[in-house]
């Protein structure tokens, strides 16, 4: 049996006026996850330019 471990990359870049609320909806996901996968204590603070993962 094989085992495969998938090591996820950021691929989206955080824009002006986004915010969680914003990405999630535009790419079919949750704030509660996207903030799970991107390890976000603070929910409110995006930066411009920031990396997230988006599953």
């Amino acid at each position: 049996m094989t085992t495969e471990i998938r090591i996820l990359q950021p691929n989206y870049s955080v824009a002006p006026g986004d915010t969680l609320a914003s990405i999630a909806r535009r790419h079919g996901t949750t704030i509660e996850a996207l903030a799970a996968i991107n390890n976000l204590e603070n929910r409110n603070a995006l930066s411009v330019g920031q990396r997230l993962i988006i599953l």
